[in-house]
């Protein structure tokens, strides 16, 4: 376990929020198959500056931040302005996030986009979370206590932008989104770590984007979460355009209106 944290230095910041015996369990698991798809992907997706993949506009927004700095399993400052600035640059009529943990993020999506602009958010209730293959972590967290007891999306609740976004809640694996095909201009993954949830979370996105739309997801290249990294090495050897956002674990795919790769 110790040289886990020498390694990972990040993974010091889960002791005291998750039990130890989670913990461990999940880097027994986790470590070798990060390490295995880590070493793959990082031939293949390379880490660039928005730029790289969007107009030099996209790098000169300016945005709006507001109670930003969230808590653990929220993503970085830097995170949030990359995502932010492409939410500017873009000018999204709608957004969809899996995965609304706190709201953190929701709120910032709802702070940088036009005030017509929908954002839609989906969560698992936190009684359901225990009848799900999410991971133990994952799980963890999903049930909202100790550390991590809070409402899920308080931090858009109660606040001007909560007009703008819409709450779903249920399993993102068993819900339809054929109503919401090339809807969306937006995209962002960060919902379930698991490779079920991922894929079908990334498979629903493709689907849901509109022509030039953008699917960002989180943690890419966390060694808590290989699957992310797995299923992107998978879609990037199949011809699909993936890249890493540089310095973030955001990893993102742009539309640009050409037929899609995948196979």
């Amino acid at each position: 376990m110790k040289s886990y944290y020498t390694k990972y230095p990040q993974l010091k910041n889960l002791l005291g929020k998750v039990p130890d015996e989670i913990i461990k369990n999940e880097l027994r698991d986790k470590v070798p198959v990060f390490e295995y798809y880590a070493s793959l992907a990082q031939d293949i997706i390379c880490p660039v500056f928005l730029s790289d993949v969007f107009p030099q506009d996209a790098e000169r927004g300016r945005i709006t931040l507001d109670n930003f700095l969230g808590q653990w399993g929220n993503i970085t400052v830097e995170e949030i302005c990359k995502i932010c600035l492409i939410a500017v640059w873009l000018k999204p009529l709608a957004v969809f996030e899996f995965g609304t943990f706190n709201g953190m993020t929701t709120k910032q999506f709802a702070l940088n986009t036009h005030a017509d602009c929908k954002i839609y958010t989906l969560d698992i209730p936190p009684q359901q979370s225990t009848d799900l293959s999410l991971g133990e972590i994952d799980g963890y967290l999903a049930q909202k206590k100790d550390f991590f007891h809070f409402d899920v999306g308080y931090y858009f609740k109660g606040d001007l932008c909560e007009s703008k976004i819409i709450q779903l809640w249920g399993d993102s694996t068993k819900i339809d989104f054929s109503s919401f095909q090339g809807q969306f201009d937006i995209v962002f993954i960060d919902a379930g770590h698991t490779y079920p949830y991922v894929k079908a979370d990334s498979e629903n996105a493709f689907e849901m984007i509109r022509p030039g739309g953008v699917i960002i997801w989180h943690d890419y290249m966390q060694v808590l979460h290989p699957d992310v990294t797995r299923l992107l090495y998978e879609y990037a050897i199949s011809g699909l355009k993936i890249h890493q956002l540089r310095s973030t674990s955001l990893a993102v795919y742009y539309d640009k209106g050409l037929q899609d790769a995948r196979p």
